[in-house]
């Protein structure tokens, strides 16, 4: 038993591989986007994903060319390891404003979703700039990606679109402040 867990927490990459695998138990991907979104490199991340498909975790089917890789659902612990990785894997307040740390002119910056165990919000990530078309926002979104190892849903609006749909009470607000959230930069 201790010999199978110590495969599966073997390496950071591995862990972030089960992590987006385990949080996500419906995708069926390729190692390719699973590199894209959590990091690494396509390589290092296969070679986790054949590990932990020999260690029945993941199952993979060949489609054409590529495989597309699934959490199996023969795996008789995935609700542990989920609750775990969920739990003790959040990237914190810190790591994401400093992934959001070169970028200018946001005035708000709130983690909903996946990013606080709150599965059931629309977003992940509310973002509020004076300049909501800076290419540092989407780099600073897949750094965010990295360290969560998992796909974010996310809004960019500018201020002044902020401020009309909060005071027409947005459903997309709403949503994110009514459930679990937290702000990182400004205040709501």
């Amino acid at each position: 038993m201790f010999k199978e867990i110590s495969r599966l927490f073997q390496n950071p990459a591995r862990i972030k591989v089960l992590k987006f695998f385990t949080l996500q138990p419906n995708i069926k991907t390729t190692a390719k986007d699973v590199a894209q979104t959590i990091g690494g490199g396509s390589t290092k991340n296969e070679t986790e994903i054949r590990a932990l498909t020999r260690a029945g975790v993941l199952v993979g089917k060949r489609q054409g060319k590529q495989t597309l890789y699934s959490l199996s659902p023969n795996f008789p612990h995935t609700e542990a390891v989920r609750s775990f990785l969920d739990d003790i894997t959040q990237p914190n307040d810190k790591s994401l404003s400093d992934a959001f740390r070169g970028v200018p002119g946001i005035t708000l910056l709130v983690a909903s979703g996946a990013l606080v165990r709150e599965h059931r919000a629309a977003i992940d990530l509310l973002v509020v700039t004076r300049r909501p078309k800076d290419a540092r926002i989407e780099r600073a979104v897949r750094q965010v990606e990295a360290k969560a190892s998992l796909p974010i849903r996310y809004a960019v609006f500018d201020t002044r679109e902020y401020e009309e749909r909060r005071v027409a009470r947005d459903r997309l607000l709403r949503d994110i402040f009514e459930f679990e959230h937290m702000v990182i930069v400004g205040r709501a």
